[in-house]
């Protein structure tokens, strides 16, 4: 398993590895994590992982039930309120497959004690890319996402394998 270096302090964390770097605010999940590094080159126009409730509320920027570093993750837990009546716990936790590839997975857990209630939270990254495929699994083959359907593009959760070159040509 590599090894990440989390840095939690006050509402920033921080991620350093070998090979990837990032940093984001644990008070407004909605903005995602930027400044994104990998292997020392900077990954410009690239936030991911944003966290957004559907429909939008704002979030309790005024305090947070608890954040902490455990081993690869750094875990936060927002607190219930009148405007959005789940509890909300999110793991970005960093993983590294191979000595060429790292990353950041999210995973969300909510909690709620009201029956029969919904709540739905939008992953949300913006990508500045040059070029953006699409894996069509009926082809078996990858198609190009059409500059006009992507500005601003929206990609729902229905599965499938997307591929964005970024703006420096030599990062997907």
């Amino acid at each position: 398993m590599a090894v990440a270096v989390w840095n939690l302090v006050d509402e920033q964390a921080t991620l350093a590895s070998s090979h990837l770097r990032a940093e984001f605010n644990v008070r407004h999940p909605d903005q995602g994590m930027g400044n994104l590094q990998f292997q020392g080159r900077l990954l410009a126009g690239l936030k991911v992982l944003g966290l957004t409730p559907e429909p939008p509320v704002p979030w309790n920027h005024d305090r947070l039930e608890e954040q902490y570093v455990r081993g690869n993750d750094v875990v936060v837990s927002y607190p219930q309120t009148n405007h959005r009546p789940h509890r909300l716990q999110a793991y970005w936790r960093y993983f590294q497959e191979d000595p060429e590839a790292a990353g950041v997975e999210l995973m969300l857990s909510i909690q709620t004690s009201l029956l029969h209630s919904e709540m739905a939270i939008r992953v949300v990254s913006q990508v500045a890319a040059q070029e953006v495929l699409y894996y069509d699994a009926s082809r078996g083959d990858f198609a190009a996402v059409p500059a006009a359907d992507r500005s601003p593009w929206h990609c729902e959760s229905s599965g499938g394998l997307f591929l964005f070159r970024l703006l420096d040509g030599e990062t997907s």
